[in-house]
């Protein structure tokens, strides 16, 4: 019986299939084990994470408001040019009745920036950096049209006057319409005559000469035609 299962081919065949298979089923259940192993050691790590307490975070900024975010502290040292700044606007915000405080920067390109703020409201704005240091070098023009332009602002944004730019664009135009008008007064004195353009110059007299030579040609022949035309003719 043993020469007949062992020495069959048939058997042997289906022997050594159902070896191969019992082998790739072991290491499949293997491998299952392991992968098994592997999740259950993930799932355990995930709940280890949402047992632990979590740190908590104190916001900076909390209970402030953006114009309090400004607030550079009690010690800030400004230049000497944003310092100047801060001077000309103080007393403006002052004179205006505006409780606020004050708070001068700079932006890239040199502009300075002046904030006002009481903690809840900020208003902005950027002053002409040439304006600014024309007027901080004594040009009194400068000054005045720096010192207007931050009081039509603060009237306009902080109180709410809204005749200030009003009054701003009346001005601006009736200072265009006096320049005009200088210059077209100043014009007329400053145009040269012929003679007067260039005293030396060869060409002028030339052309000048040449003019006198046309206008006394054009006498002549009116003259010759009114003779031509009288009752003797």
């Amino acid at each position: 019986m043993s020469n007949v299962f062992f020495n069959n081919p048939f058997w042997t065949y289906w022997a050594l299939t159902f070896a191969v298979f019992l082998i790739y089923a072991a290491s499949f259940l293997v491998a299952a084990w392991d992968v098994r192993e592997e999740i259950a050691e993930q799932l355990k790590k995930a709940e280890q994470r949402r047992a632990r307490t979590k740190p908590r975070f104190e916001d900076p900024l909390a209970g402030r408001s953006v114009a309090a975010t400004l607030d550079p502290g009690a010690n800030r040292q400004l230049p000497a040019f944003l310092q100047w700044v801060y001077d000309e606007v103080k007393p403006i915000a002052e004179r205006l009745g505006i409780q606020a405080r004050i708070l001068v920067y700079q932006d890239s390109k040199g502009h300075p920036l002046v904030h006002l703020t009481d903690g809840q409201r900020l208003v902005s704005y950027r002053l002409d950096r040439a304006l600014a240091e024309e007027a901080r070098a004594g040009n009194p023009e400068s000054l005045a049209e720096a010192r207007r332009r931050v009081e039509a602002f603060l009237r306009l944004e902080w109180l709410g006057d809204t005749t200030a730019m009003q009054r701003t664009t009346e001005l601006a135009k009736e200072a265009r319409a006096k320049g005009e008008a200088a210059t077209a007064e100043e014009a007329p004195k400053a145009a040269p005559t012929p003679a007067q353009a260039a005293p030396g110059d060869p060409k002028a007299a030339e052309r000048q000469r040449l003019i006198e030579e046309a206008k006394a040609r054009a006498a002549a022949r009116r003259a010759s035609q009114q003779e031509g035309s009288g009752p003797g003719g």
